[in-house]
């Protein structure tokens, strides 16, 4: 499941594997991976986003700020 929900994001653009690990037969849990997305963009969606938990939303406020 876990495996399935990093396809997704790196499907989705969001993250991706650094190309100098990808070589090696490293699991993908110990790859090391890049945030394809700036601070901004993170924390626009946490503003405008009421779905998501109040957890995350408090996280994002605070890591953001």
């Amino acid at each position: 499941m876990l495996k399935k929900a990093f396809e997704h994001l790196c499907s989705l653009g969001l993250v991706e594997c650094l190309r100098e690990a990808r070589r090696g037969t490293q699991p993908v849990d110990g790859l090391p991976l890049r945030l394809c997305i700036d601070a901004a963009e993170v924390h626009a969606f946490v503003q405008r986003s009421s779905d998501i938990p109040l957890q995350v939303q408090r996280w994002g406020a605070q890591w953001l700020n």
